[in-house]
């Protein structure tokens, strides 16, 4: 952050770089991959909870 402020050349090139490389995401897409985390690990759970209740019912 320090050198942003100090280098006049590097704070143009991020300012030109920045929404070039903020069109390639969406709010969607954000919303999308973050959701994605929870349900996966409720999945995970869910599956594994599964699989110990079949276990338990075939013994």
């Amino acid at each position: 952050m320090y050198r942003i402020t100090e280098d006049d050349e590097l704070r143009r090139t991020l300012a030109v770089a920045g929404p070039a490389r903020a069109a390639h995401f969406s709010w969607r897409f954000t919303a999308q991959t973050t959701l994605e985390a929870p349900r996966a690990l409720i999945c995970e759970n869910c599956l594994r909870v599964c699989a110990s209740t079949i276990e338990e019912r075939s013994t």
